[in-house]
């Protein structure tokens, strides 16, 4: 595992952020996970940053989300219908289709343990420091429960 880049300075308040938690995976895609922003039984959303520096939302889907055929529909319907420049980046389980497509990253190339699952729906969206923002990853999480 690579040492992950520095966290960015951000000029704003980081909403009401709270610290990881032990089952936390260090790294989802392409993005380090720096705290939590909002925790709800569909799934958690993150504070995180990729190693240029970009800091986006990380919205992850639960275990439980994960594995309902439905949830993961959910997600990709509300994220096709999102602004192509709020989507930073999308991967995990039946993630790749759709009008944004495009933004979708594979991890096929990743190291996988024998019989792991296979990695839950994420979506990485633009965070721009605002009340609001913590206002969407809450409704995104809350469509899809």
């Amino acid at each position: 595992m690579t040492t992950p880049p520095p966290i960015p300075q951000w000029n704003g308040p980081y909403e009401s952020s709270s610290p990881l938690v032990s089952t936390d995976p260090p790294k989802i895609g392409d993005f380090w996970l720096d705290s939590r922003l909002v925790a709800t039984p569909s799934g958690v959303t993150y504070l995180a940053h990729d190693d240029l520096g970009t800091i986006v939302m990380l919205v992850l889907l639960s275990a439980g989300a994960s594995e309902d055929a439905a949830a993961r529909d959910r997600l990709a319907g509300q994220v096709n219908a999102m602004h192509i420049d709020t989507v930073v980046a999308r991967g995990g389980q039946s993630q790749h289709e759709g009008r944004l497509a495009h933004k979708f990253r594979s991890e096929d190339d990743d190291p996988v343990a024998p019989g792991q699952q296979p990695l839950a729906p994420w979506v990485a969206l633009a965070y721009d420091g605002s009340e609001g923002a913590a206002a969407e990853a809450h409704r995104l999480l809350d469509e899809i429960s």
